[in-house]
């Protein structure tokens, strides 16, 4: 229970951080929108016990692909913290000597890289639906690298999943003018009282 309290009042800026983003998204791609609440409504149309927790908690759904592609377009910080390595390596035909502090710059590894593909500024959640989780596992930054990741990230991925749920089964949104959401990157920006980047703009939702 101590480890939950930690994980709720430490990191829920964070969450809710990670959370500003995806309704921008969704508002400027309607039909991402519509595929997603037509695969929500499906699941709410299974009466089979547990239906509704298993599709929470499944990582090969549109709605876990829609929440990892906007934290791969809008990591929550630029700059991963600074760790040691355990032993020394060899990279790009360099070799870091043990004990050497890296970072991991974010988003060169979850935009830059080549292994994107063509669009690797587009959002495009079914991108992660076309590989297996292992393929994106040290293409991704999202909740660290090995033994330092954050120990509360199922409880954050839980969170955006009902959240974004709720938002998209109640509300049909769109975007009143261009997104700061847009693919080039040039709106985006940093609340000024907060380390990571938060969005800001105005998003209209209809009540369904």
């Amino acid at each position: 229970m101590h480890t939950l309290d930690e994980a709720l009042f430490a990191n829920i800026d964070v969450t809710i951080g990670s959370f500003s983003w995806i309704p921008a998204f969704l508002a400027d791609d309607s039909a991402i929108q519509e595929q997603l609440r037509r695969e929500i409504m499906d699941v709410r149309s299974d009466d089979s016990a547990g239906a509704w927790e298993r599709y929470i908690a499944s990582h090969s759904t549109l709605l876990a692909s829609c929440i990892n592609e906007s934290a791969r377009l809008r990591p929550v910080t630029n700059y991963t913290y600074a760790q040691s390595i355990p032993t020394a390596r060899d990279v790009g035909g360099y070799r870091i000597p043990r004990g050497s502090y890296m970072v991991v710059d974010t988003n060169a590894l979850n935009i830059r890289d080549e292994s994107w593909g063509p669009d690797p500024t587009s959002f495009r959640p079914r991108r992660f639906l076309a590989e297996s989780r292992a393929h994106f596992r040290y293409r991704f930054w999202r909740f660290g690298f090995g033994p330092r990741q954050c120990i509360a990230q199922a409880l954050a991925d839980t969170i955006l999943k009902v959240l974004v749920a709720y938002t998209v089964e109640h509300y049909r949104l769109r975007s009143p003018e261009k997104s700061p959401a847009d693919t080039d990157g040039r709106e985006a920006r940093k609340r000024g009282d907060a380390w990571f980047k938060v969005a800001e703009q105005a998003i209209i939702l209809e009540a369904l």
